[in-house]
């Protein structure tokens, strides 16, 4: 028995129309969908650029220098807050690096960039807060460490190295003796 010609007719607009609206769908959803780049733009990092982490490096270094001379965990924690704030919302994760007596310690972006955030030193405590207060810390340590080899009357490694520390805190010039190498990288520019 055939079907009637008006349940031909709307199957045959039915198997027409469906197509048609679902193209339609498709390409209105990919005209408003976002556009995603498979790689994003490099300087999404903290502060846009170069110019942006060497800003937030600096700020880094005088919070160290603000928080290592303070009392108390108030006082520390104030001067960490407008750098905290500028890279709340960053994708960041800490690095640390596990050199002894004198350990690396910051903040890694997911661009890849890192800021220092200061020198933890092991042992008898205390922070040091850039690259060359670190180098000098290290190389007081590793003379100390090889007079100590010759001469076991020699100062110990641990107090020559706090010693270091406490006048590099205070901003006191400290000769630095012949580096040996040690774990604090060379200056990169």
């Amino acid at each position: 028995m055939p079907l009637p010609e008006w349940l031909t007719k709307r199957r045959l607009a039915l198997w027409i129309a469906l197509p048609l609206v679902l193209v339609a769908a498709i390409a209105v959803a990919l005209l408003f969908a976002p556009m995603q780049s498979s790689a994003p733009p490099r300087d999404e990092g903290p502060g846009l650029g170069k110019a942006g982490l060497a800003s937030l490096q600096s700020e880094a270094t005088e919070a160290c220098k603000c928080a290592r001379v303070m009392t108390n965990a108030k006082g520390m924690q104030a001067c960490w807050t407008h750098f905290n704030k500028r890279v709340e919302k960053l994708p960041r994760g800490v690095q640390s690096s596990a050199c002894d007596p004198i350990a690396e310690q910051g903040l890694c972006f997911g661009n890849g960039d890192c800021v220092v955030t200061g020198y933890e030193v092991n042992g008898k405590g205390g922070l040091l807060c850039t690259r060359e207060e670190a180098r000098t810390a290290e190389a007081i340590w590793n003379a100390a460490v090889r007079r100590r080899a010759q001469d076991k009357a020699a100062e110990d490694p641990g107090t020559a190295l706090e010693r270091a520390v406490e006048a590099l805190a205070r901003g006191d010039p400290v000769e630095r003796p012949a580096a040996a190498p040690g774990c604090i990288p060379m200056p990169v520019d």
